[in-house]
């Protein structure tokens, strides 16, 4: 009887147990290594254009018997010969590909459970066999071989992986939030021109039906002209301009990051939605890695806080192909500042973001408007004597703009970047004597421009926590005394407490006031209490929360600074 290895150290197993997986990511890798199968059968051959790939997931808990998950592709299967270099561990292809670290598969099924079995049924030789991996059983026999079975119980070509000895429980609910996790992963694999993937999930024998689609409409592109607020001197009242001719807000680009071509486009829709707009979607070779319906991306640096409009109006697709990705496939592995400042200066990007911050839709539709037929006779009417960031093009005598065409802007106008929630802390001048501060203000910023919200929140929590007590050094000897070895929490009700000793109102007003009543420090606050959660290792933020908490603290950045 055959034997297949999967050395080197049956220990190593152990580890891809604590491997950083969702269900929904280690599922992602069994679908990546049948689309990557499927794709490169297209291109040899032994597939012909207009097959399709179906990939059934079918989860089973306790209820019927022992719990299982099942993963059936009807594809190509996998060649006898081919079998040994699909099990041996970190086993990666040359070519960057949805199947490229040789570890997908293994991780995660080990992941899920200790035990899994293989059948496979070749589309091109015919063969068919079966292997069964029972982690328990090899490393309690010192084992490094599995047995392969040549005969199985496929009927059509294709892989079933079945994985049992289950570390967690089946719960329906996790499974409906993979299954739309999956089809919006996918989702340029299984809609539109070319769709050629199916992937269906069951629980416990039932289909689960649920969809995450939006309206065919929702991502309809706005059509308007520029538009521009602006606040009323005297009485202080916003009023709502446009001018120019209508415009079609989205902005196609084509660069290189990394030396590697990045494409796609950035739009303005005509429908907001904090909820349902997914921000700005990344794909890597048609999967989508950043950017979904429940996990917006929507970074600051580009659009503004959650709280700005353009945030919720901004949608994009961005193809990063071949760029660095963590092994397990969760996120890109490169520096997302320099990519977003990359974009930002693309053409026509700024001048895209700035509309769909300055337009209001509930106004358009009261009709409470004022239009102009140019900039320039907006400018006269508004008496406004600076330049504008972005202005349209002249429009040419007896022409009119096509529908479809993309707005067109003098790229010679000034542009300044959007105020971040992060500028108070990288401008705050903390006390020069405190160099170990200044360093872990630096690591702070690090963390944010990378998106780790977890060790930020660790890192501002010290930056807070030695600059309070710095201030009440330098300038309250006495306080300083007596708060010097007290946590975050603890020092802003002592600020509480003490407030009109320690703070000057009139400057500090933000800060007074939120320090006005110590019993209810955390809840004056919004988001600080993310510091102490953090801390204490049960709670990961978000962006949209350590931004919160930043703007919220910038008061008491600036009085630490002072």
């Amino acid at each position: 009887m055959k034997t297949v290895a999967v050395d080197p150290d049956m220990r190593f197993y152990n580890l891809l147990e604590s491997y950083p997986y969702t269900p929904t990511t280690a599922l992602c890798e069994f679908i990546d290594n049948s689309i990557q199968a499927f794709e490169d059968a297209r291109q040899d051959g032994s597939i012909t254009d207009g097959e399709k790939l179906e990939i059934h997931i079918k989860f089973k808990d306790e209820e019927l018997g022992e719990p299982s998950i099942v993963i059936r592709d009807y594809g190509v299967g996998i060649a006898e010969t081919d079998l040994q270099q699909a099990l041996k561990p970190a086993f990666a292809q040359k070519d960057k590909a949805l199947s490229e670290f040789g570890i997908g598969m293994k991780a995660s099924a080990i992941w899920f459970g200790r035990r899994w079995q293989l059948t496979s049924l070749s589309r091109v030789k015919g063969e068919q066999f079966c292997i069964e991996f029972d982690l328990d059983h090899l490393l309690s026999n010192g084992l490094s071989e599995l047995q392969v079975n040549e005969a199985g119980r496929l009927k059509k070509p294709g892989v079933e992986i079945k994985i049992s000895k289950l570390k967690n429980k089946i719960y329906k609910r996790i499974v409906e939030d993979t299954h739309l996790n999956l089809q919006e992963i996918y989702q340029l694999f299984t809609r539109g021109e070319g769709a050629f993937l199916k992937i269906t999930t069951e629980f416990n024998g039932t289909r689960i039906t649920k969809s995450n689609k939006q309206k065919s409409d929702f991502y309809e592109v706005l059509r308007y002209p520029r538009a521009e607020e602006r606040v009323e001197p005297k009485t202080k009242e916003k009023i709502f301009y446009s001018y120019g001719e209508t415009l079609f807000w989205k902005e196609h680009f084509d660069f290189k990051f990394n030396g590697k071509k990045v494409h796609g486009f950035l739009s303005v829709l005509k429908t907001s939605s904090q909820k349902s707009n997914p921000g700005i979607r990344l794909f890597r070779f048609k999967r989508l890695i950043r950017g979904m319906v429940h996990a917006p991306y929507r970074p600051v640096d580009l659009v503004g806080t959650a709280n700005k409009h353009a945030a919720s109006r901004v949608y994009g697709e961005i193809h990063l192909d071949g760029q660095p990705i963590s092994n397990h496939k969760g996120d890109f592995q490169f520096d997302e500042a320099f990519f977003l400042e990359t974009l930002k200066n693309q053409p026509q990007i700024s001048a895209l973001i700035d509309q769909a911050e300055s337009y209001r839709a509930k106004l358009v539709e009261k009709g409470k408007t004022q239009h102009f037929g140019s900039f320039e006779d907006f400018q006269k009417a508004t008496n406004k004597k600076t330049t504008r960031r972005t202005s349209p093009a002249k429009k040419k005598k007896g022409k009119t703009s096509k529908p479809g065409s993309s707005p067109k802007f003098t790229s010679a106008s000034p542009q300044t970047s959007l105020q971040k929630p992060i500028d108070a802390l990288v401008n705050a001048s903390l006390p020069s004597q405190l160099f170990l501060l200044h360093q872990i203000r630096d690591v702070t910023v690090e963390m944010y421009h990378l998106s780790q919200w977890w060790p930020f929140c660790l890192c501002y929590r010290v930056v807070l926590e030695v600059g309070i007590i710095e201030k009440l050094k330098q300038e309250h000897e006495a306080h300083y005394e007596k708060a010097y070895d007290k946590s975050i929490e603890g020092l802003l009700k002592y600020l509480s407490t003490h407030r009109k000793e320690l703070i000057d109102e009139a400057k500090f007003k933000v800060l007074h006031k939120n320090l006005r009543d110590g019993g209810k420090i955390i809840e004056n606050i919004p988001m600080i209490a993310v510091l102490n959660n953090a801390s204490h290792g049960n709670f990961r933020p978000s962006e949209t929360e350590v931004d919160i908490l930043l703007t919220n603290t910038q008061a008491l950045i600036e009085w630490i600074s002072e």
